[in-house]
């Protein structure tokens, strides 16, 4: 058998999706049922057609069509000088007891295309407005505990037209910031160290990624 080192990389997924493809997901006992959230028992059988279970919790927000549950938006502004500077929310996250630091971001509300969420999500949050240049295939934000989807949008902001008015919920504890985009996982690792911030792990992963780029 060839070693993986002579293997393409669309060969070696063709050899792990056939080893798995037997695995299906079966019922699914909810335990728990909220206003946001719901937690269940996932039933499933492994490549032996063992029968297993797995604790799970899931949106009980989900209305797209295509199953995603969240839009998320890298804001890039480009200055008049030519620096560029991204905007992030600090929001109060009470699972963890601490202001966090993330993309703008939000659930898509029924009826809406993922654009659309995009648009009215930056808007709430942060005031501004811009175009939309990317977007991301759906990825799961937390596959070891929930199926929760998201999209990335990349969307670069008006220059010189600076949002200011924001349309928060009355539990929305969250303050907009602009900070250079260069640089940028050293600005959230002072924001740990200085300031006890926490740091939402897709924003750090990004920002990790723009170092390594560098490098």
């Amino acid at each position: 058998m060839a070693s993986s080192d002579n293997l393409t990389v669309s060969d070696q997924l063709e050899m792990i999706t056939s080893k798995y493809k037997s695995m299906k997901s079966l019922n699914c006992e909810w335990k728990f049922v909220g206003d946001w959230l719901k937690f269940g028992i996932q039933h499933y059988s492994d490549i032996t057609g063992t029968e297993r279970t797995y604790e799970l919790v899931q949106r009980t927000t989900r209305t797209h069509s295509k199953g995603v549950d969240g839009v998320d938006t890298i804001a890039i502004r480009t200055n008049p000088d030519g620096q560029k500077t991204i905007i992030l929310v600090a929001v109060y996250r009470a699972p963890v007891g601490k202001l966090v630091l993330e993309f703008p971001a939000g659930l898509v509300d029924k009826g809406e295309e993922l654009e659309q969420s995009a648009h009215r999500e930056l808007k709430e949050e942060t005031g501004e407005s811009g175009k939309i240049i990317a977007k991301s295939k759906p990825t799961f934000a937390d596959p070891w505990k929930s199926d929760e989807t998201s999209v990335a949008f990349t969307m670069e902001l008006n220059d010189s037209k600076k949002g200011t008015s924001t349309k928060l919920d009355e539990d929305e504890f969250l303050s907009k910031l602009e900070v250079p985009f260069d640089n940028l996982l050293a600005t959230l690792e002072m924001a740990q160290d200085k300031f006890d911030l926490g740091v939402e792990s897709k924003l750090y992963t990004f920002a990790l990624g723009l170092q390594l780029a560098k490098s």
